[in-house]
């Protein structure tokens, strides 16, 4: 069985030497076109904020600087999973918008503890290691669980038994903050 080379798209066009040989002979035709740069990959922390800037993108504008905030802090301030984390199972990734019905009949404690739930969900979904779960995958849950996010919080905004919509944002986050 042959051992097969394996194909880098972004490294530079390979010359053959009959191309060196014809750039030479006509050197007054048009030049090889460069290649394009390679694009460097995130490090940690810049894929960690983009993933975070993911999970906040469907809250209300008002409260997504102080979500994405109290979030970065968290997922710094947690360890990253190990070994020993994953063996009570693994993380509730993808789930799909609540019904409507649900959010319509639900009371405000509900709706405060799922807020909270889903930035928990969200929050170890993005501390999962790349090699657990692939990027694709992640972004995929992290956008369903941000849609998930704006529901709560357009839910928790209507609620009449709930405060104003900041100060429910606030509860929320000094309960992901202990």
């Amino acid at each position: 069985m042959a051992a097969s080379l394996r194909f880098d798209p972004w490294s530079p066009p390979r010359l053959f030497p009959v191309h060196r040989w014809q750039r030479q002979r006509f050197a007054f035709r048009g030049s090889v076109p460069p290649s394009t740069p390679r694009p460097q990959p995130l490090d940690a922390e810049q894929r960690r904020e983009v993933e975070l800037l993911l999970l906040v993108s469907l809250l209300p504008r008002a409260l997504q600087a102080s979500f994405f905030s109290t979030l970065r802090w968290e997922a710094k301030r947690r360890a990253p999973w190990g070994q020993d984390r994953c063996k009570t199972g693994s993380p509730l990734l993808a789930q799909r918008r609540f019904p409507t019905p649900t959010l319509l009949g639900s009371g405000a404690n509900w709706l405060r503890a799922m807020l909270v739930s889903e930035c928990e969900i969200g929050l170890t979904t993005i501390q999962t290691p790349l090699a657990w779960l692939s990027r694709p995958a992640r972004n995929h849950a992290l956008a369903l669980r941000a849609a998930r996010l704006g529901q709560l919080a357009e839910a928790l905004g209507r609620c009449p038994k709930a405060e104003p919509l900041p100060q429910e944002a606030e509860r929320a986050l000094a309960a992901l903050r202990r």
